[in-house]
């Protein structure tokens, strides 16, 4: 096999693996799987859509919250995580801003905003469901299954998302 050849079949090798890369991402974004250090995000109610945000969380160990942030432009999910202790497995339910005060720990609150069209940003509120931390150590995964609100209105919709394999920091910086 001559110099030539080969290199056209080294060409070609590559050209094959990297179009089978391509179209298993673009399958698992079409799928709405999220990929490690995303948030994948549903809602359906009032307003439908969906969305995957790359996402981070970051232990504040002082005031024992993780906050979970994914956003991208205009559109943005906040989960925060009331501890015990640390971060921990389990279910975390899910409670509004007026119950903040007394919410159990652990516990969580979410909100979600996103811009309908060029002149309206839609925000929302949890009003119940559960935040799950299935995985936690240097990333974080899980999944919610959260009930919203819109704030001043009737307007609800029901948030489902997975997050996978989000980087942990624990840093002062962004702690509420």
């Amino acid at each position: 096999m001559t110099r030539r050849r080969v290199v056209g079949l080294v060409v070609l090798v590559a050209l094959i693996v990297a179009v089978a890369w391509w179209w298993r991402e673009e399958s698992r974004h079409r799928s709405g799987e999220p990929a490690n250090g995303e948030i994948s995000l549903t809602w359906r109610g009032r307003y439908r859509g969906n969305t995957i945000l790359p996402a981070t969380l970051n232990w504040c160990p002082e005031n024992r919250i993780g906050l979970l942030q994914g956003v991208s432009s205009d559109t943005g999910v906040v989960l925060v995580l009331h501890e015990t202790s640390t971060l921990s497995r389990g279910p975390h339910p899910a409670v509004g801003p007026a119950d903040i005060s007394t919410i159990p720990r652990p516990g969580a609150t979410v909100a979600l905003r996103w811009v309908r069209d060029s002149a309206t940003i839609i925000g929302f509120h949890a009003t119940g469901g559960t935040v799950t931390l299935d995985d936690i150590g240097t990333t974080a995964s899980g999944t919610l299954d959260v009930r919203m609100q819109k704030p001043g209105t009737v307007d609800t919709l029901r948030l489902r998302g997975t997050f996978t394999r989000l980087p942990v920091t624990s840093t002062a910086v962004g702690c509420p």
